[in-house]
């Protein structure tokens, strides 16, 4: 894998290149900026970050660089960083009311072969009408003295800002979406175009990436592909598309409106799929649990969405295949985000699943009477069996396959038949599904493992 740097010890920069889940490291640039240069804004924001590129490729002779360079532009005029509370508050009572531009030049640069790629975007950043008590009250804050243009939009600088065009994470200090289309360029993958090999599930997570980052911004931390499809366990005619989506603080009423709207919007333009998208938005916090969380969260499923769905019991075993096989869409690596999960915990979870969800389903007939739920209770019954017996995960095709040699044959059928499901086809087995509750039960029973 080539050595990826970033020409820049800007922390924002940082984060934001996490985002976008490559690996890097930091090398700041020594080149000396001249400002006085007789250059339109674009011009100079590219020439800058192209000589910053240029100078760490001097001494790095096999690597991928980049590098940026960001101005605020207010009728033409550079804002630089105020540094003084008077001069704050100057460049905000100059803002007030008006409409400026955030202008970043990025280059990247392969040092092998010399190849360059430089480009410019701007952003239109509208800010409110501003008393002098906004004014104070922000910069007694002292955020705005070290901030270009003496606000920070991924801070409490947000409160005064009325509207964006464009892409927001330029305002935070890089263009993101037009950095990965050229990081492409370079053979580095940041994006979903390619992540599984069906093209019209990379369409669907591509757009429900770039709808979350309009909706969340700096508040999403990752954005995850798990279940079949990260596994190789995929099967188009009766799999799902499984996704959880990590954010910094609890959806509000407004992101939770937004939320619905984009799932429908993606669902319109995707029928094949519209009923066969799972998405779970959890906060941060709430992955430090080891028993279902109590606090709903927005989940989408079946093709209904759900402001304020509580989580199930299979919480644990969720978080234990997240750690091990999650595919970031976007965001870091998910081991980043939580320590290993412990696999006598999720043996109790798998117990608690079992009792708690699958044994009340014996007297659910309408339940059962579902093709699609008798296939979906006896391949997640053949995990929980595999989990607690062998001590550890797997897919539920290898768990299906293990139970059918482990146990006697009289499964092999119900579990063959379930394997070869698909939607729109009848299974007609409620009764066996029934009886193979009833038995899992009974062998789950027999280890003895205490659950809280």
């Amino acid at each position: 894998m080539r050595t990826i740097i970033l020409a820049s010890k800007s922390p924002r920069r940082k984060e934001l290149i996490r985002k976008l889940g490559i690996k890097f490291k930091v090398v700041p640039s020594d080149y000396k900026e001249d400002m006085n240069l007789k250059l339109k804004p674009e011009e100079l924001a590219r020439f800058l970050s192209l000589n910053k590129a240029k100078s760490v490729a001097q001494k790095h002779k096999d690597a991928i660089i980049i590098a940026a360079d960001t101005f605020i532009v207010l009728k033409g005029k550079l804002l630089g960083k105020p540094h003084k509370e008077i001069k704050a508050k100057e460049m905000l009572r100059e803002l007030s009311g008006k409409s400026h531009f955030i202008i970043t030049g990025f280059t990247i640069i392969d040092s092998k072969n010399n190849k360059i790629v430089s480009k410019t975007v701007r952003t239109k950043v509208y800010v409110k009408k501003l008393t002098s008590k906004d004014i104070d009250t922000y910069v007694k804050s002292k955020e705005p003295l070290d901030k270009a243009g003496a606000y920070a939009i991924q801070g409490l600088g947000k409160s005064i800002i009325k509207k964006i065009e464009g892409d927001y994470f330029n305002v935070v200090g890089l263009p993101i979406y037009a950095l990965a289309e050229n990081l492409r360029k370079f053979g580095t993958k940041t994006n979903t175009k390619k992540l599984t090999k069906y093209k019209d599930i990379n369409n669907i997570l591509e757009l429900l990436k770039r709808g979350l980052l309009e909706i969340f911004r700096e508040n999403l931390v990752g954005f995850y592909l798990t279940g079949s499809l990260s596994y190789d366990d995929f099967n188009p005619k009766r799999s799902d598309i499984d996704l959880v989506a990590i954010i910094k603080i609890p959806a509000s009423q407004k992101k939770i409106k937004l939320l619905k709207r984009l799932h429908l919007r993606v669902e319109s333009k995707n029928k094949k799929w519209a009923k066969r998208v799972e998405c779970s938005y959890v906060p941060i916090r709430m992955l430090k649990n080891v028993l279902p969380p109590k606090t709903p969260r927005p989940y989408v499923g079946e093709g209904i969405f759900y402001p304020k769905a509580k989580y199930g019991n299979e919480w644990l075993i969720n978080q234990y295949l997240l750690y091990k096989y999650a595919l970031p869409i976007f965001g870091p690596n998910f081991k980043k985000l939580i320590k290993s999960v412990n696999i006598k915990d999720v043996q109790k979870a798998c117990i608690r699943d079992l009792f708690k969800e699958w044994q009340p389903k014996i007297k659910n007939k309408k339940y059962l009477n579902n093709s699609h739920c008798q296939s979906y209770v006896v391949l997640n019954l053949c995990r929980i069996l595999y989990t607690v017996i062998r001590g550890e995960v797997a897919s539920k095709k290898i768990s299906a396959s293990w139970v059918k040699n482990q146990f006697t044959p009289e499964w092999s059928k119900l579990i063959k038949t379930a394997e070869n499901w698909q939607y729109g086809q009848k299974m007609n087995m409620r009764k066996e599904t029934e009886d193979f509750i009833k038995f899992v039960i009974d062998k789950v029973k027999k280890f003895n493992i205490k659950v809280q």
